[in-house]
Formats: C-alpha cells, structure tokens, sequence
C-alpha cells in the first residue's frame, strides 16, 4: 500500500490533515486541528477495489435484465461501460493492461461496504487502527500512502496471503522486541503518534469469495430506477 492514489496525490495535504484525525495524540500533520474525539476513518485501498474486478461476461448477464427493461440509469450505466470495456479491450491488445477484460469497482465496493451491518463486515478482511500516512514532500513520492509493514504475521492482510513468513523475512519482524537504549524509530512509529485508520484489504480471503461480492453487487446497482 505504498502507490498514490488519484484522489490522495491530488492534494496529499488535505489527505494527510484528514488521516491525523483518527487520533487525538496524532503528530503526522502538526497543522491539523485537534478534535475533542478521533474521527472513525475506513479506507478501501486499491489494494482491495483491485480484487474485485467486474468482467464483461459478468456485467452482461447482471445487467440484462434491467436493460431490456430500458431503465434509464441502466441505459447511462450501459452506455459508460460499453465505451470503458472497449477501451479496456484496446489496452490489453496493447498490453498496455492487465490480460484480464475487468473493471475495477473502486466506487461501488466503497459504498457496498458501508451499506452493510457489523455482521456481514465481520467477514471481511479489515486491519484496524493501521497507522496509515501520507507523504506531503517527497521529491518521487509525494501523495503516497505508508504504512509500518516491519511486523508480519499479525495482520490480516498477512493471514490472507497464507499466514506464513518468507524465510529471509525473519529479521524483520520486530514484534516482542527489546528496543530500549535504541534510536531508530524515526517518524515515530511505535510511540504513539502516529494515524489511526481501518483498512480494508479484501471481502474474502479466497479470490472466489471476492467475485461472490462482485455477484452480490449487481442487483443492486441495476435495480435502480
């Protein structure tokens, strides 16, 4: 989760501001103002929006049905995603893209996740209280995302993969480690300074239950009027 994302890279002082809100002791953003509580902040990274791909196949026999209909929001959605899978179509016969035809639901899977009860979220893959900043003066690297991945094994995201570490990787996980007397935590990484954001990685932790959420998506969007 290091890339820059449109919206963040657009205005990374604005991202950043919002993201050392989510803890009263943050000092990511000294300029930020500070709230009398911390603001409860869920990002859906590329990360996650990327796993849940809508391929053409799919979208036709979700869509079908509204679309004889001649729904007028389907008609618009038609005519949008037909222009955007044939410009996918282009992009990979250039291999400029991905081999796969698919459109990412980076919007929909946003508001799917809101729309659903603390249930149904339990099945998601969700890394709370990540302490997620944004880079406001790189030179390279302005707008992007960082997140402390010094300790693995712990995280969801790390149990998604397999849950297991890679052999070389040892020397990196510090968890349980003495670090007294030492000063190499720059940024403030485990002092408690930094953001306090939840993030979501995925809706399943197999490829299959991501394309079920994908499924479970269509009929609503297309039963709209």
């Amino acid at each position: 989760m290091t890339n820059s994302e449109f919206n963040i890279a657009t205005d990374p002082e604005a991202a950043s501001i919002l993201f050392s809100l989510t803890s009263t002791t943050s000092e990511t953003h000294p300029s930020a103002p500070r709230l009398p509580r911390p603001l409860k902040l869920i990002l859906v990274p590329l990360d996650a929006t990327h796993q849940h791909g809508l391929q053409e196949n799919l979208y036709k026999s979700l869509a079908a049905r509204a679309i004889k209909e001649g729904a007028p929001l389907t008609s618009f959605l038609d005519a949008i995603l037909q222009r955007t899978y044939r410009k996918l179509h282009s992009l990979v016969s250039q291999r400029r893209e991905s081999d796969v035809v698919e459109f990412h639901m980076h919007d929909p899977l946003c508001v799917y996740y809101a729309m659903l009860d603390d249930n149904a979220r339990k099945e998601w893959i969700v890394e709370a209280n990540a302490d997620v900043r944004v880079e406001c003066t790189g030179t390279w690297t302005r707008g992007m995302t960082l997140l402390d991945q010094r300790v693995r094994g712990q995280r969801p995201f790390d149990k998604k993969q397999g849950g297991s570490k890679d052999q070389g990787e040892e020397g990196e996980d510090m968890m349980g480690e003495d670090f007294e007397g030492v000063d190499d935590d720059e940024g403030g990484w485990r002092c408690g300074i930094g953001n306090r954001v939840d993030i979501v990685w995925a809706s399943s932790v197999e490829k299959s239950g991501n394309l079920k959420t994908v499924e479970a998506m269509g009929p609503i969007i297309w039963d709209l009027k």
